[in-house]
């Protein structure tokens, strides 16, 4: 985070966009913080629901709290809703909150051709 503040102050007009590697990267550090890696290697469900989860890159920023809801209520297992919850609060924001990071950062929508 310290490094993309550098950049906006630095070169204000330069726009500032994720990766997908990176992002996913981010979700699979949570999974292991949470002790989740084990759940993901059995549970079929779990690691489709994460993989759903990710997939919402792919999507166009200002549909992803659309998306974000409908996958939302497929998830019922207390470890998917407790990436959920972080991811949420730090990718979509929640209520007045904004996110730490905004959709049209990790968003890659506009990066695939089609």
């Amino acid at each position: 985070m310290g490094l993309i503040s550098a950049v906006r102050n630095c070169f204000p007009n330069t726009d500032l966009r994720g990766c997908f590697f990176h992002f996913s990267q981010i979700i699979w550090r949570k999974v292991q913080k949470e002790r989740l890696v084990k759940k993901y290697g059995n549970s079929e469900i779990f690691s489709l629901q994460l993989r759903m989860l990710k997939s919402l890159a792919f999507v166009p920023s200002d549909e992803i709290s659309e998306y974000y809801n409908s996958l939302c209520s497929i998830f019922d297992d207390y470890g998917m809703l407790k990436i959920a919850n972080w991811f949420v609060k730090n990718y979509i924001g929640k209520f007045d909150e904004p996110p730490t990071h905004h959709p049209s950062f990790w968003s890659v929508h506009s990066n695939v051709e089609m």
